[in-house]
């Protein structure tokens, strides 16, 4: 009877007793299983919200990276134009030396040219006075001389009373 009990699933009290406890554990397992369900969905709802505040940190990263990168595109643009405006300046100012230098050493040239033609024509005067003053010297010589002759002679004459004149 037993065989004919159990295929008309009838059970006896020991494996009722079996099952309504393997039951009590699979709703204690079921309950406990509901229940880390339900922590991983809360967690999960955390992990949720903190993996959007990443997301948006990272884009506001990206978006700062990027303004940072504009900037300084920009700041490079203005630093070559500033170089650029530098040269172009340095290259100008460097001209104007060269032809002020160019110029000044024109000037020095011509200046040492005319100081040349200046101390060649001093010792052309030099000598030229020179030459005067031994002519001057030989006349005052000569003058000396005729006055003594002349006085000598209107000694004679004043002597010998002749009254003669030279």
């Amino acid at each position: 009877m037993k065989h004919a009990l159990k295929r008309l699933g009838v059970l006896g009290p020991g494996q009722y007793r079996l099952l309504v406890e393997e039951l009590r554990k699979a709703q204690t397992r079921s309950a406990k299983l509901t229940e880390a369900l339900e922590a991983a969905r809360v967690e999960l709802r955390g992990l949720k919200g903190k993996a959007d505040e990443a997301q948006k940190a990272l884009r506001e990263s990206r978006d700062e990276s990027a303004r940072h990168a504009r900037r300084a595109e920009k700041l490079a643009a203005d630093a070559e134009r500033v170089r650029a405006n530098l040269e172009r300046k340095h290259d100008h100012d460097h001209q104007k030396l060269v032809q002020v230098d160019e110029r000044r050493s024109a000037t020095v040239e011509n200046m040492k040219q005319r100081l040349i033609a200046a101390e060649q024509d001093l010792i052309i005067a030099r000598e030229s006075l020179m030459a005067v003053e031994v002519k001057l010297d030989i006349l005052e010589g000569a003058a000396n001389v005729l006055d003594v002759r002349t006085r000598m002679a209107s000694r004679r004459s004043v002597a010998t009373g002749t009254g003669a004149s030279v």
